[in-house]
């Protein structure tokens, strides 16, 4: 009778999940996967969480996003695209406030954990830093583009730094204050630093 019953249970067909369209499915595995990202470890954000949290099966996540990376790279646009978005809608921030951006710092985390697991690095370029300088230079015209092409790198590099290693570092709040202020004062004497290299020629 038990063997019976097994057999019958075999024999009723499953329930399946109806297919979610595409524009509905994405940003809720999108929106699920960075409030995972901002919770655990990255090597615990998994397909099987995700799929769990948002009550969608793993070959929804396949299907749109081809993969674990795939998903976690346009997670990383997304969060460019966020903190992009608020910076421009605050036109009064200076150019490297946006490296602050809870979004932005925790894209940088990211893009470095996926290239420790092997990504590609192209695949995270953005055209972020070409319109920093632009509007940088738009701000500060008596810099010119190569001096201001520089200072635009060598902060961004810092703060993207800061993001991975400050805590490893100790470094505190005061001392990020700090810093800012030295890349201010740095900012404001490259017209005189263009001229003393001779990029001025």
């Amino acid at each position: 009778m038990i063997n019976e019953d097994i057999h019958n249970a075999d024999q009723i067909p499953r329930v399946r999940r109806p297919v979610v369209p595409a524009a509905q499915a994405q940003p809720m595995i999108v929106a699920a996967t960075i409030e995972l990202l901002r919770e655990l470890p990255f090597d615990q954000v998994t397909a099987k969480i995700i799929s769990e949290k948002v009550h969608l099966t793993m070959p929804t996540i396949w299907r749109n996003f081809g993969s674990m990376e795939g998903l976690l790279t346009y997670a990383c646009s997304v969060l460019m695209a966020g903190a992009v978005e608020r910076w421009r809608e605050n036109g009064s921030l200076p150019t490297i406030t946006i490296f602050f951006d809870p979004d932005i710092i925790l894209r940088t985390r990211l893009v470095a954990w996926l290239i420790g697991e092997g990504a590609n690095p192209e695949l995270f370029r953005s055209p972020l830093l070409g319109s920093l300088i632009e509007e940088f230079r738009g701000v500060m015209p008596e810099a010119n583009e190569r001096a201001a092409t520089s200072w635009i790198y060598i902060t961004t590099t810092l703060l993207q730094g800061n993001a991975l290693f400050g805590e490893v570092n100790g470094i505190s709040e005061e001392i990020v204050a700090d810093n800012y202020a030295l890349m201010t004062y740095f900012r404001d004497l490259l017209p005189q630093a263009a001229e003393a290299l001779g990029w001025n020629n």
